[in-house]
Protein backbone atom coordinates (compact mmCIF):
# COMPACT_ATOMS: atom_id res chain seq x y z
CA UNK A 1 0.00 0.00 0.00
CA UNK A 2 3.05 2.41 0.80
CA UNK A 3 4.52 1.65 -2.64
CA UNK A 4 1.65 1.82 -4.43
CA UNK A 5 0.93 6.17 -2.88
CA UNK A 6 4.49 6.86 -3.26
CA UNK A 7 4.58 5.45 -6.81
CA UNK A 8 1.13 7.86 -7.32
CA UNK A 9 2.22 10.75 -6.06
CA UNK A 10 5.82 10.53 -7.78
CA UNK A 11 3.49 10.12 -11.10
CA UNK A 12 1.43 13.27 -10.52
CA UNK A 13 3.00 16.82 -11.76
CA UNK A 14 3.24 19.55 -9.74
CA UNK A 15 0.26 20.89 -9.86
CA UNK A 16 -1.96 17.53 -8.83
CA UNK A 17 0.26 16.96 -5.89
CA UNK A 18 -0.57 20.45 -4.77
CA UNK A 19 -4.55 19.59 -4.58
CA UNK A 20 -3.73 16.24 -3.60
CA UNK A 21 -2.01 17.39 -0.33
CA UNK A 22 -4.50 20.24 0.07
CA UNK A 23 -7.47 17.57 -0.28
CA UNK A 24 -5.72 15.82 2.68
CA UNK A 25 -4.73 18.82 4.79
CA UNK A 26 -8.47 20.04 4.53
CA UNK A 27 -10.16 16.52 5.99
CA UNK A 28 -7.91 16.58 8.35
CA UNK A 29 -9.30 20.16 9.25
CA UNK A 30 -12.81 19.03 9.04
CA UNK A 31 -12.53 16.62 10.95
CA UNK A 32 -10.59 18.42 13.87
CA UNK A 33 -13.35 21.21 14.11
CA UNK A 34 -16.13 18.33 14.06
CA UNK A 35 -14.93 16.66 17.44
CA UNK A 36 -14.05 20.09 18.87
CA UNK A 37 -17.85 21.35 18.15
CA UNK A 38 -20.38 18.58 17.57
CA UNK A 39 -21.49 17.14 21.05
CA UNK A 40 -20.30 13.93 21.40
CA UNK A 41 -22.91 12.29 24.02
CA UNK A 42 -20.64 9.22 24.72
CA UNK A 43 -18.26 11.36 26.31
CA UNK A 44 -20.96 12.97 28.69
CA UNK A 45 -22.76 10.04 29.86
CA UNK A 46 -19.59 7.59 30.33
CA UNK A 47 -20.41 3.75 29.83
CA UNK A 48 -20.56 2.08 32.86
CA UNK A 49 -21.72 -1.96 33.84
CA UNK A 50 -24.01 -0.31 36.44
CA UNK A 51 -27.72 -0.54 35.75
CA UNK A 52 -30.02 2.60 35.65
CA UNK A 53 -32.36 3.58 38.33
CA UNK A 54 -35.86 1.65 38.67
CA UNK A 55 -38.83 1.32 40.82
CA UNK A 56 -42.65 -0.33 40.94
CA UNK A 57 -44.99 2.07 39.76
CA UNK A 58 -46.71 2.08 43.64
CA UNK A 59 -42.86 3.18 44.39
CA UNK A 60 -43.17 6.21 41.73
CA UNK A 61 -46.99 6.85 42.65
CA UNK A 62 -45.80 7.45 46.41
CA UNK A 63 -42.40 9.28 46.09
CA UNK A 64 -42.85 13.23 46.60
CA UNK A 65 -43.08 15.22 43.42
CA UNK A 66 -44.70 18.06 44.66
CA UNK A 67 -41.70 20.34 43.93
CA UNK A 68 -42.21 19.31 40.06
CA UNK A 69 -45.81 20.52 40.36
CA UNK A 70 -45.18 24.01 40.96
CA UNK A 71 -46.19 26.36 38.95
CA UNK A 72 -43.51 29.02 37.93
CA UNK A 73 -46.22 30.71 35.74
CA UNK A 74 -50.06 29.35 36.52
CA UNK A 75 -51.37 26.79 33.93
CA UNK A 76 -48.03 27.40 31.26
CA UNK A 77 -44.23 26.57 32.82
CA UNK A 78 -43.75 24.08 35.75
CA UNK A 79 -40.59 23.62 37.40
CA UNK A 80 -38.65 21.09 35.70
CA UNK A 81 -40.27 21.91 32.47
CA UNK A 82 -38.66 21.62 29.20
CA UNK A 83 -40.86 24.01 27.49
CA UNK A 84 -40.87 25.93 24.26
CA UNK A 85 -41.46 29.43 23.16
CA UNK A 86 -42.23 29.73 19.29
CA UNK A 87 -43.13 32.35 17.19
CA UNK A 88 -42.30 33.84 13.64
CA UNK A 89 -40.02 37.11 13.04
CA UNK A 90 -40.46 40.22 14.69
CA UNK A 91 -43.27 38.89 16.79
CA UNK A 92 -41.74 39.29 20.51
CA UNK A 93 -40.20 35.87 21.43
CA UNK A 94 -37.36 37.64 22.80
CA UNK A 95 -39.21 39.69 25.16
CA UNK A 96 -41.51 37.03 26.40
CA UNK A 97 -38.29 34.77 26.67
CA UNK A 98 -36.86 37.83 29.15
CA UNK A 99 -39.85 38.49 30.73
CA UNK A 100 -40.51 34.96 32.02
CA UNK A 101 -36.65 34.99 32.77
CA UNK A 102 -37.03 38.01 34.95
CA UNK A 103 -40.01 36.54 37.11
CA UNK A 104 -38.46 33.74 37.76
CA UNK A 105 -35.37 34.79 38.99
CA UNK A 106 -37.52 37.38 41.14
CA UNK A 107 -40.31 35.21 42.65
CA UNK A 108 -42.77 37.34 40.84
CA UNK A 109 -45.67 36.14 39.62
CA UNK A 110 -46.04 36.55 35.38
CA UNK A 111 -48.45 39.39 33.88
CA UNK A 112 -49.05 37.19 31.02
CA UNK A 113 -50.94 34.54 33.08
CA UNK A 114 -54.81 35.49 33.70
CA UNK A 115 -55.04 34.10 36.89
CA UNK A 116 -52.45 34.58 39.80
CA UNK A 117 -53.29 32.02 42.78
CA UNK A 118 -51.71 32.22 46.32
CA UNK A 119 -49.01 29.80 45.90
CA UNK A 120 -45.38 31.67 46.56
CA UNK A 121 -42.73 30.96 44.16
CA UNK A 122 -39.12 30.74 45.92
CA UNK A 123 -36.80 33.10 43.24
CA UNK A 124 -33.67 31.08 41.77
CA UNK A 125 -30.73 31.30 39.09
CA UNK A 126 -31.81 31.96 35.95
CA UNK A 127 -28.80 31.88 33.20
CA UNK A 128 -30.12 33.31 29.88
CA UNK A 129 -28.15 32.52 26.74
CA UNK A 130 -29.01 35.40 24.53
CA UNK A 131 -27.84 34.78 20.85
CA UNK A 132 -30.36 37.63 19.36
CA UNK A 133 -30.12 40.82 21.02
CA UNK A 134 -27.39 43.54 20.78
CA UNK A 135 -26.05 44.99 23.71
CA UNK A 136 -27.79 48.50 22.33
CA UNK A 137 -31.39 46.56 21.71
CA UNK A 138 -30.85 45.52 25.86
CA UNK A 139 -30.45 49.00 26.44
CA UNK A 140 -33.35 50.44 24.75
CA UNK A 141 -35.65 47.95 26.56
CA UNK A 142 -34.84 47.61 29.68
CA UNK A 143 -32.85 50.53 30.63
CA UNK A 144 -35.71 52.47 32.38
CA UNK A 145 -35.49 50.34 34.99
CA UNK A 146 -32.16 50.15 35.24
CA UNK A 147 -30.55 48.93 39.11
CA UNK A 148 -34.33 46.93 39.70
CA UNK A 149 -33.31 44.15 38.34
CA UNK A 150 -32.62 40.69 40.42
CA UNK A 151 -29.22 39.42 40.50
CA UNK A 152 -30.12 35.96 39.84
CA UNK A 153 -30.76 36.74 36.55
CA UNK A 154 -27.61 36.27 33.92
CA UNK A 155 -27.18 37.26 30.63
CA UNK A 156 -24.74 35.51 28.49
CA UNK A 157 -24.12 36.46 24.95
CA UNK A 158 -23.55 33.87 22.93
CA UNK A 159 -21.65 35.17 20.29
CA UNK A 160 -18.32 32.51 21.08
CA UNK A 161 -21.03 29.49 21.92
CA UNK A 162 -21.58 29.03 17.71
CA UNK A 163 -21.73 25.24 18.23
CA UNK A 164 -24.45 23.49 20.58
CA UNK A 165 -21.49 21.28 21.45
CA UNK A 166 -19.94 24.86 23.45
CA UNK A 167 -23.26 25.78 24.62
CA UNK A 168 -23.71 22.57 26.52
CA UNK A 169 -20.11 22.44 27.78
CA UNK A 170 -20.67 26.39 28.99
CA UNK A 171 -24.12 25.16 30.74
CA UNK A 172 -22.88 22.25 32.30
CA UNK A 173 -20.07 24.08 33.91
CA UNK A 174 -21.98 26.50 35.23
CA UNK A 175 -24.90 24.68 36.55
CA UNK A 176 -22.66 22.00 37.83
CA UNK A 177 -20.04 24.15 39.51
CA UNK A 178 -22.27 27.22 40.67
CA UNK A 179 -25.33 25.30 41.65
CA UNK A 180 -25.24 21.62 41.96
CA UNK A 181 -27.74 21.71 44.66
CA UNK A 182 -30.66 23.99 43.70
CA UNK A 183 -33.15 25.11 41.55
CA UNK A 184 -31.78 26.31 37.89
CA UNK A 185 -33.66 27.83 34.83
CA UNK A 186 -31.58 27.67 31.52
CA UNK A 187 -32.81 30.13 28.56
CA UNK A 188 -31.80 29.61 25.00
CA UNK A 189 -32.49 32.45 22.66
CA UNK A 190 -32.44 31.48 19.67
CA UNK A 191 -31.42 28.37 19.92
CA UNK A 192 -30.74 28.08 15.92
CA UNK A 193 -28.18 30.44 16.68
CA UNK A 194 -26.33 27.92 18.21
CA UNK A 195 -26.82 25.49 15.98
CA UNK A 196 -24.85 26.72 12.84
CA UNK A 197 -24.15 23.84 11.69
CA UNK A 198 -28.11 23.06 11.19
CA UNK A 199 -27.36 19.33 12.12
CA UNK A 200 -30.77 17.39 13.02
CA UNK A 201 -27.70 14.88 15.07
CA UNK A 202 -26.53 17.98 17.16
CA UNK A 203 -29.68 19.28 18.05
CA UNK A 204 -30.41 15.35 19.17
CA UNK A 205 -27.49 14.76 20.57
CA UNK A 206 -27.82 18.53 22.50
CA UNK A 207 -31.19 17.43 23.93
CA UNK A 208 -30.38 13.90 25.26
CA UNK A 209 -27.11 15.46 26.93
CA UNK A 210 -29.89 18.36 28.47
CA UNK A 211 -32.01 15.09 29.53
CA UNK A 212 -29.11 13.54 31.37
CA UNK A 213 -28.10 16.52 33.23
CA UNK A 214 -31.74 17.60 34.31
CA UNK A 215 -31.75 13.57 35.25
CA UNK A 216 -28.85 14.32 37.29
CA UNK A 217 -30.61 17.14 39.48
CA UNK A 218 -33.86 15.52 39.84
CA UNK A 219 -31.95 12.43 41.78
CA UNK A 220 -30.85 15.15 44.03
CA UNK A 221 -34.41 16.51 44.78
CA UNK A 222 -33.68 19.27 42.95
CA UNK A 223 -35.46 20.84 39.11
CA UNK A 224 -33.40 22.08 35.76
CA UNK A 225 -36.01 23.76 34.34
CA UNK A 226 -35.12 24.95 30.48
CA UNK A 227 -36.45 27.38 28.12
CA UNK A 228 -36.05 27.07 24.11
CA UNK A 229 -36.86 30.15 22.07
CA UNK A 230 -37.43 29.07 18.20
CA UNK A 231 -38.90 29.62 14.99
CA UNK A 232 -41.89 28.86 13.07
CA UNK A 233 -41.30 26.81 9.80
CA UNK A 234 -41.17 29.55 6.80
CA UNK A 235 -44.24 28.07 5.51
CA UNK A 236 -46.11 29.20 8.12
CA UNK A 237 -49.32 31.78 7.28
CA UNK A 238 -49.96 34.22 10.32
CA UNK A 239 -53.58 34.03 10.00
CA UNK A 240 -53.80 29.96 10.16
CA UNK A 241 -54.05 28.86 14.08
CA UNK A 242 -50.35 28.03 14.84
CA UNK A 243 -49.67 24.20 15.59
CA UNK A 244 -46.88 21.76 16.90
CA UNK A 245 -46.18 21.08 13.16
CA UNK A 246 -45.70 24.40 12.56
CA UNK A 247 -42.12 24.65 14.53
CA UNK A 248 -38.89 25.04 12.60
CA UNK A 249 -37.53 21.80 13.15
CA UNK A 250 -40.49 20.16 14.73
CA UNK A 251 -40.21 16.60 14.88
CA UNK A 252 -36.98 17.20 17.32
CA UNK A 253 -38.30 19.94 19.29
CA UNK A 254 -41.65 18.43 20.14
CA UNK A 255 -40.56 15.40 21.18
CA UNK A 256 -38.35 16.31 24.03
CA UNK A 257 -40.60 19.44 25.11
CA UNK A 258 -43.39 18.90 27.32
CA UNK A 259 -45.00 22.33 27.01
CA UNK A 260 -45.10 24.57 24.48
CA UNK A 261 -45.87 28.68 24.24
CA UNK A 262 -46.54 30.04 20.95
CA UNK A 263 -46.95 33.95 20.56
CA UNK A 264 -48.44 35.12 17.15
CA UNK A 265 -49.84 38.37 15.72
CA UNK A 266 -53.18 40.01 16.39
CA UNK A 267 -55.97 41.64 14.17
CA UNK A 268 -55.79 43.87 16.71
CA UNK A 269 -52.61 46.18 16.04
CA UNK A 270 -48.76 46.07 16.32
CA UNK A 271 -49.32 46.57 20.29
CA UNK A 272 -51.56 43.92 21.00
CA UNK A 273 -50.18 39.79 20.38
CA UNK A 274 -51.56 36.23 20.67
CA UNK A 275 -50.46 33.79 22.94
CA UNK A 276 -51.47 30.09 22.39
CA UNK A 277 -50.51 26.72 24.60
CA UNK A 278 -49.46 24.53 21.86
CA UNK A 279 -48.58 21.54 24.65
CA UNK A 280 -49.05 21.53 28.61
CA UNK A 281 -47.25 19.03 31.00
CA UNK A 282 -50.59 18.76 32.76
CA UNK A 283 -53.99 17.70 30.74
CA UNK A 284 -55.90 19.15 27.94
CA UNK A 285 -54.51 22.69 26.50
CA UNK A 286 -56.69 25.52 26.51
CA UNK A 287 -59.51 25.87 24.24
CA UNK A 288 -58.82 29.89 24.37
CA UNK A 289 -55.90 32.03 23.77
CA UNK A 290 -54.75 34.95 25.41
CA UNK A 291 -54.60 38.57 23.83
CA UNK A 292 -51.95 40.13 25.58
CA UNK A 293 -50.63 44.17 25.45
CA UNK A 294 -47.02 44.91 24.63
CA UNK A 295 -46.23 47.86 27.55
CA UNK A 296 -43.31 49.69 27.99
CA UNK A 297 -43.11 50.17 31.52
CA UNK A 298 -40.91 50.25 33.38
CA UNK A 299 -39.19 47.87 30.86
CA UNK A 300 -40.54 46.23 27.57
CA UNK A 301 -43.29 43.22 28.57
CA UNK A 302 -46.36 41.51 27.73
CA UNK A 303 -49.56 42.14 29.45
CA UNK A 304 -52.44 39.83 29.62
CA UNK A 305 -56.05 41.50 28.67
CA UNK A 306 -58.48 38.75 28.18
CA UNK A 307 -59.43 35.13 26.34
CA UNK A 308 -61.55 34.54 22.93
CA UNK A 309 -61.45 31.87 20.62
CA UNK A 310 -58.20 31.86 18.33
CA UNK A 311 -60.31 32.39 15.22
CA UNK A 312 -61.51 35.88 16.44
CA UNK A 313 -57.82 37.21 17.29
CA UNK A 314 -55.84 35.57 14.44
CA UNK A 315 -54.57 38.45 11.76
CA UNK A 316 -57.78 38.15 8.75
CA UNK A 317 -56.06 37.07 5.60
CA UNK A 318 -55.77 39.33 2.89
CA UNK A 319 -57.78 39.34 -0.15
CA UNK A 320 -57.03 40.25 -3.84
CA UNK A 321 -58.31 43.47 -4.94
CA UNK A 322 -61.33 43.09 -7.37
CA UNK A 323 -60.64 43.91 -11.39
CA UNK A 324 -62.74 46.74 -12.36
CA UNK A 325 -64.70 45.69 -15.36
CA UNK A 326 -68.12 47.06 -17.12
CA UNK A 327 -70.19 45.05 -15.00
CA UNK A 328 -68.53 45.40 -11.51
CA UNK A 329 -68.98 49.56 -12.07
CA UNK A 330 -72.57 48.60 -12.97
CA UNK A 331 -73.81 46.64 -9.48
CA UNK A 332 -71.75 49.19 -7.56
CA UNK A 333 -74.09 52.16 -8.82
CA UNK A 334 -76.57 52.93 -6.12
CA UNK A 335 -79.40 50.65 -5.20
CA UNK A 336 -83.18 51.63 -5.28
CA UNK A 337 -84.74 52.91 -1.81
CA UNK A 338 -86.50 49.50 -2.09
CA UNK A 339 -83.64 47.83 -1.92
CA UNK A 340 -81.65 46.32 0.70
CA UNK A 341 -77.82 47.92 1.06
CA UNK A 342 -75.03 45.00 0.92
CA UNK A 343 -72.88 46.95 3.91
CA UNK A 344 -69.46 45.20 3.51
CA UNK A 345 -69.29 46.50 7.53
CA UNK A 346 -72.30 44.69 8.10
CA UNK A 347 -70.74 41.60 6.90
CA UNK A 348 -67.83 41.69 8.98
CA UNK A 349 -69.77 41.93 11.95
CA UNK A 350 -69.64 38.38 14.50
CA UNK A 351 -72.83 36.74 15.69
CA UNK A 352 -73.91 37.90 19.52
CA UNK A 353 -74.21 33.80 20.37
CA UNK A 354 -73.77 32.66 24.18
CA UNK A 355 -70.61 32.84 23.89
CA UNK A 356 -69.53 35.75 22.67
CA UNK A 357 -71.99 37.26 25.11
CA UNK A 358 -70.24 35.71 27.82
CA UNK A 359 -67.05 37.59 26.76
CA UNK A 360 -69.02 40.91 26.91
CA UNK A 361 -69.62 40.17 30.43
CA UNK A 362 -66.15 38.94 31.39
CA UNK A 363 -64.45 42.00 29.55
CA UNK A 364 -66.97 44.37 31.07
CA UNK A 365 -66.33 43.15 34.38
CA UNK A 366 -62.94 43.48 33.88
CA UNK A 367 -63.01 46.64 33.32
CA UNK A 368 -62.58 47.28 29.71
CA UNK A 369 -64.70 50.26 28.05
CA UNK A 370 -67.12 49.63 25.76
CA UNK A 371 -64.89 50.71 22.28
CA UNK A 372 -61.74 48.75 23.67
CA UNK A 373 -64.73 45.67 23.95
CA UNK A 374 -66.14 46.22 20.09
CA UNK A 375 -62.19 46.12 18.84
CA UNK A 376 -61.32 43.13 20.64
CA UNK A 377 -64.74 41.22 19.80
CA UNK A 378 -65.34 43.00 16.50
CA UNK A 379 -68.74 44.50 17.22
CA UNK A 380 -69.79 47.72 16.86
CA UNK A 381 -70.07 49.70 19.56
CA UNK A 382 -73.68 50.67 19.35
CA UNK A 383 -74.19 46.27 19.43
CA UNK A 384 -71.85 46.53 22.88
CA UNK A 385 -73.49 49.22 24.11
CA UNK A 386 -76.89 47.62 23.67
CA UNK A 387 -75.37 44.20 25.89
CA UNK A 388 -73.84 45.84 28.22
CA UNK A 389 -76.96 47.80 29.37
CA UNK A 390 -78.74 44.03 29.87
CA UNK A 391 -75.64 42.95 31.80
CA UNK A 392 -76.34 45.98 33.99
CA UNK A 393 -79.93 45.55 34.12
CA UNK A 394 -78.71 41.69 35.42
CA UNK A 395 -81.48 40.64 32.25
CA UNK A 396 -78.89 38.75 29.91
CA UNK A 397 -80.87 36.44 27.14
CA UNK A 398 -79.49 32.80 28.16
CA UNK A 399 -80.28 31.86 24.27
CA UNK A 400 -78.37 32.61 21.33
CA UNK A 401 -78.99 36.23 20.24
CA UNK A 402 -78.95 36.70 16.65
CA UNK A 403 -77.14 39.36 15.09
CA UNK A 404 -78.53 42.70 13.59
Amino acid sequence: GMNKSLKKIIEMSAVQLIVYIGKKIVKQIEKWWYKKNVVQTNHIIKRSDKLAPSETLNDAINKDTSTQEISLIHNMLYKGDTCLIVGAPNTGKSILAMQIGLDIAGGKKSKIAPNNDNQVIKPQQVYYYDGEMRNSDIRKRFGENMGKYPNTFIRIQGGELDSLGKLYNDVHQRITSEHPHEDCTVIFDNIACFNRSKSTKDVNGFFLSINTLKAKYERQGCNLTVIIVIHTAKNYKKHKPLELNDLSGSAEFSRFANSAIALTESRFGNRKRVLKILKYKFGSTPSEVSVCNIASHPYLHLEYECSIPEEAALPTPKTAKPRITKESTLANQPVENNAQPNSAKQDKRRKVTQEVLSQIKQLYNEGKTQQHIADLLQLCRKTVNKYIKSIKQETIICEPLPAN
